[in-house]
């Protein structure tokens, strides 16, 4: 039987798990918190299950999804498994190429977790509990910035002492690389054709917006850690740094206690005062709450600022993909941020827009001048593919 390839993806918000048989999925699991504290979504074909069950379940996701897969015959004895691949996010050269996860590769990642918890936190809690429960299988750190090496020098550098820049390897690494990477192919494969000048706007518990030419990118909005950017669930994207050195002092925190402010109670968390999530700001939003309506109109001047500058980074725009659970799945954001930039060659079909809820498809009229699409993000399979790659060496 063919060997069986175990993809984990640990997300600021939530975990991902996948079975591939070679390239062919066989059962994909997301696990996130819910209001009974942990949920479950199991998938293989067209069979979907959900389950629900205790917060502290969370640590335990996946040998829940491999009993699963045991369950429906998908998957039979653990010496069947040829590899794991585990998404890295983590600031670093070291961490721009994908690599197998030895004593030194732990040692660097317990390095820079101050710089990225969130990530790397959750990265270190899944190779934890990956190695405890099949200590025999190979693991391979799958780069999520790899997709950005050789990116302009405007894109990589902070206008800081080069000296300092190569010494302390301060640079921007850019987060997101396999989602865009995923979405940008298949926008290939749907048009028939290179997609041109593109934006990429990855919209989910993290948010970032991706500028490429040829396929290749030129600007990324998140930099050195996944803090910098685009406002987020939690975190506060690009600040001032005075204005940060004066919450930290103002506030008595200490380096730690900074951090976890502006990753964990900040974005549209702190905007509204009541949560980072768009469905449930959008909810509040209709019954009246002001906190929400604002937080919501904050978000998103913020994209459509991105958008007008990264179209003149391009100096011109072809193709604008939206992806990521907010951006499949919430068309009247969709909506809010395209609104007006029809200069810019982008005009949505608001049929198409609202009734494109999940799947992809293209959502801009038959006349505009910018193809806006909506692609669900394939990091699972990209992962997947450079996996195997790795491996087959």
């Amino acid at each position: 039987m063919e060997k069986i390839f175990l993809i984990v993806n640990p997300g600021s918000t939530s975990k991902k798990y996948a079975l591939f048989r070679g390239m062919s999925p066989v059962a994909d699991m997301r696990a996130g918190t819910a209001p009974a504290g942990m949920e479950c979504v199991f998938r293989s074909g067209s069979v979907t299950e959900t389950k629900t069950g205790p917060a502290a379940a969370y640590d335990k996701a996946l040998p829940e999804f491999l009993e699963w897969a045991k369950n429906k015959g998908l998957l039979g004895a653990r010496e069947e498994f040829s590899a794991s691949g585990i998404r890295v996010v983590a600031p670093g050269t070291a961490f721009q190429t994908h690599a197998a996860i030895d004593r030194a590769y732990m040692e660097a990642l317990r390095t820079v977790r101050e710089t990225a918890p969130l990530h790397v936190d959750s990265l270190l809690s899944e190779i934890f509990a990956l190695t405890d429960f099949l200590p025999a299988l190979p693991l391979w750190g799958i780069s999520d910035s790899a997709f950005y090496r050789g990116v302009p020098f405007t894109a990589r550098m902070y206008a800081i002492a080069r000296g300092d820049a190569k010494r302390f390897d301060i640079y921007r690494f850019g987060y997101h690389g396999l989602s865009v990477a995923s979405v940008v192919g298949r926008a290939g494969e749907l048009m028939n054709r290179d997609p041109g000048r593109t934006i990429v706007a990855h919209i989910g518990g993290g948010v970032s917006v991706v500028a490429l030419s040829g396929r290749k990118p030129v600007a990324m909005s998140m930099g050195f850690s996944p803090l910098e950017g685009l406002p987020m669930g939690t975190r506060s994207g690009t600040i001032d740094p005075a204005a940060a050195l004066a919450i930290g002092i103002r506030k008595h925190l200490n380096t730690n206690g900074l951090e976890a402010y502006l990753n964990k109670e900040s974005g549209l968390l702190g905007l509204s005062g009541r949560t980072g999530d768009v469905a449930s700001l959008l909810s509040l939003e209709k019954a009246g709450d002001n906190g929400a309506t604002e937080a919501l109109g904050y978000f998103v001047n913020a994209l459509k600022a991105s958008f007008g500058a990264y179209a003149a980074v391009l100096e011109g725009l072809d193709t604008l993909i939206f992806t990521g659970a907010v951006g499949e799945h919430a068309p009247v954001i969709r909506g809010r941020v395209c609104k007006g930039l029809s200069f810019l060659g982008i005009d949505l079909d608001e049929g198409r827009n609202q009734a494109l809820t999940e799947g992809e498809g293209m959502i801009s009229g038959g006349t505009a001048r910018v193809g806006v699409w909506v692609i669900p993000t394939g990091e699972t399979g990209e992962m997947a593919r450079a996996l195997i790659s790795l491996v087959s060496r």
